[in-house]
């Protein structure tokens, strides 16, 4: 488990595995693994959903309808760590689902190992603002990534560099020009 990502309640990691037991998948899709909880709107799905992913502080939330009589809503997580963190927490209690769970967190857990660039998630982005003061080896230690990404990911976090880009592109398209 990374520290930046939240951790609910036991309560609610259980609640969670039982819905992805009973309502959701974890399953391979391309050339990644991800966690699905699917709810309709008669069973107040897009209100669950969006509960998943705010006490959860990861995936994304959509709706669809697929000429269903219902409108679906869909808690989707995606990225290889934050599918780590939900099924290592869920771990011991799932049971339907449990065969997929290990055999994505094989999958995920090789895909880490192997160093492979894998996108920031924004909790690692607020685990990098909230602790900018500290050392790039204690932040890659923290986050689980090398040293040269926490490097370089400062740079496109740094707030003065973007002003810096942002005022020079708004002085090129507001200065009229010159006669």
């Amino acid at each position: 488990m990374y520290p930046h990502f939240d951790t609910p309640t036991e309560r609610v990691i259980a609640y969670t595995a039982g819905l992805i037991d009973g309502e959701g998948s974890v399953c391979a899709q391309g050339n990644r693994y991800q966690i699905n909880v699917t709810q309709s709107v008669v069973n107040d799905g897009e209100d669950l959903c969006r509960w998943f992913a705010k006490v959860w502080g990861l995936g994304t939330v959509y709706g669809f309808d697929k000429n269903m009589p219902n409108m679906q809503w869909a808690w989707h997580v995606a990225q290889a760590r934050a599918v780590e963190h939900v099924l290592t927490a869920c771990l011991p209690d799932l049971r339907v689902k449990r065969r997929q769970a290990v055999t994505a967190l094989a999958w995920v857990q090789a895909h880490i190992a192997e160093g492979r660039r894998l996108a920031w998630t924004p909790g690692e982005n607020r685990w990098l603002l909230d602790h900018w003061g500290a050392s790039d080896a204690e932040l890659a230690a923290d986050l689980g990534r090398s040293e040269g990404a926490i490097r370089g990911h400062r740079k496109a976090l740094r707030p003065c560099s973007a002003d810096r880009r942002g005022a020079a592109n708004r002085r090129r398209v507001t200065q009229p020009p010159q006669t």
